[in-house]
């Protein structure tokens, strides 16, 4: 189980960054480029999340195990 945990934290923090990068991009650059720089930004993370749950899969024994309980 260490392993599924790891990939809910993974998937959880790309949420979070989708989110951020998308305010970002709507409230700086003008409407006319929005929606490229929106396409831009899907392509990265559908590149990105997949990669991040494989090696959150493969190393998340390690990465749940330093984190302390208490």
């Amino acid at each position: 189980m260490p392993g599924n945990k790891a990939v809910v934290i993974v998937y959880t923090s790309v949420a979070r960054h989708v989110n951020i990068s998308m305010a970002v991009i709507l409230s700086t650059f003008p409407m006319e480029s929005v929606p490229m720089m929106i396409l831009l930004l899907i392509v990265g993370y559908i590149l990105q999340v997949p990669s991040l749950a494989v090696y959150a899969q493969h190393h998340g024994r390690k990465m749940v195990g330093m984190v302390s309980c208490p």
